[in-house]
């Protein structure tokens, strides 16, 4: 399935370079902004997985730099199965999408995993440019590299 291997491999980028980002933010002590945004990473991945199962997540998880590794494991996981499961068909299917001021809209599971993944780029370039500035050199996480 063309839908499911190209998705699967862009969930799998994601993982690898989350993990980079992630493993930069425990090796030393860093402001915490950088470690915020990675927290809001997380967070928008978990509420769009939520929808994907069905769900209308009422409010945006906080995670703790404490627990940000065990559910960074689980959504990953997760996502995963969740992708594998999608029939063909279902990639152009429009499902509803209640956002947190509870607007409605119709986006097909292809355009919300490509906004999801492009989203996690852009903010993981903001942590990679906090962290130069802090003096710290981050881990590349292109795309590419993980090819």
């Amino acid at each position: 399935m063309i839908y499911n291997h190209h998705y699967s491999r862009l969930n799998a980028y994601n993982a690898w370079a989350n993990s980079r980002v992630f493993e930069a933010l425990e090796s030393a002590s860093f402001p915490v902004s950088p470690t915020e945004t990675f927290a809001h990473i997380l967070g928008a991945e978990f509420i769009w997985l939520e929808r994907f199962k069905g769900g209308f997540p009422a409010a945006f998880p906080l995670f703790s730099p404490e627990h940000m590794k065990s559910h960074f494991a689980q959504y990953e996981q997760e996502m995963e199965l969740k992708i594998a499961s999608f029939q063909e068909s279902e990639w152009a299917e429009n499902l509803e999408i209640k956002n947190m001021k509870g607007d409605v809209y119709l986006h097909s599971r292809a355009d919300i995993l490509t906004h999801l993944f492009n989203h996690a780029s852009y903010h993981r370039g903001q942590i990679s440019s906090k962290l130069r500035e802090a003096g710290f050199a981050p881990k590349a996480t292109d795309f590419i590299l993980f090819c």
